[in-house]
């Protein structure tokens, strides 16, 4: 990974994400870090997002409300989608061509719609996980070029992507709660203990099995 200073950054602009949001158990994350391979990034350091997470995941599990999260971490198949920024003052790491973008899921129950939303903030949010955000278009820092990213075999990420997609179409399923499906999706492992939830209590919403 390489230093610039920050006359040399680099912009980064990345628009159109598809996103994946999913609650898993602690052992399906590790499958899945373990199964697409690569690095994760906070903005300062390698990540030990398995840990973090695996706190959280155990909290719901319990009944408990796990300490409000700050997920925020680059996946990548390789360091060299990344650099080091050195602003002389301080150090932090960006990407230099798309990464896979985690954070923290939270979603919210409209029962007059019956529809779940995700990304809604305030005090009857849902945690639910995670958010995987992948960008389709990107625009070439040198040219301006706008390019599709899915359809560009030179961004290594992109395989990083589809693999995160397999993983999760075989090791999740949209969460059945009872009377609606809701696109949100939840690990087949999370779904043995979905229901101690202490946000799925406390709004009387129940998970089918």
């Amino acid at each position: 990974m390489k230093t610039l200073s920050l006359q040399e950054k680099i912009p980064y602009d990345a628009a159109k994400w598809q996103k994946m949001q999913v609650l898993l158990d602690k052992e399906e994350f590790q499958a899945l870090l373990n199964f697409a391979g690569g690095v994760l990034f906070d903005r300062t350091q390698k990540a030990d997002a398995l840990e973090a997470y695996g706190e959280y995941a155990d909290s719901l599990k319990g009944g408990k409300i796990p300490e409000p999260p700050s997920f925020a971490w680059m996946w990548s198949l390789t360091e060299e989608a990344l650099y080091i920024l050195d602003t002389g003052t301080a150090k932090q790491i960006l990407p230099l061509e798309p990464v896979v973008q985690i954070t923290h899921h939270q979603m919210n129950y409209t029962p007059e719609e019956n529809v779940f939303r995700s990304n809604l903030f305030g005090p009857e949010t849902i945690y639910w996980g995670l958010q995987f955000a992948f960008p389709q278009l990107y625009m070439e820092p040198d040219t301006k070029e706008v390019v599709k990213v899915l359809d560009a075999e030179r961004f290594v990420n992109v395989k990083l992507y589809q693999m995160i997609k397999s993983f999760l179409r075989e090791n999740s399923v949209p969460t059945p709660f009872k009377g609606h499906n809701a696109p949100q999706r939840v690990g087949k492992k999370a779904l043995e203990w979905v229901n101690n939830h202490p946000h799925l209590k406390k709004k009387g919403l129940l998970v089918l099995r």
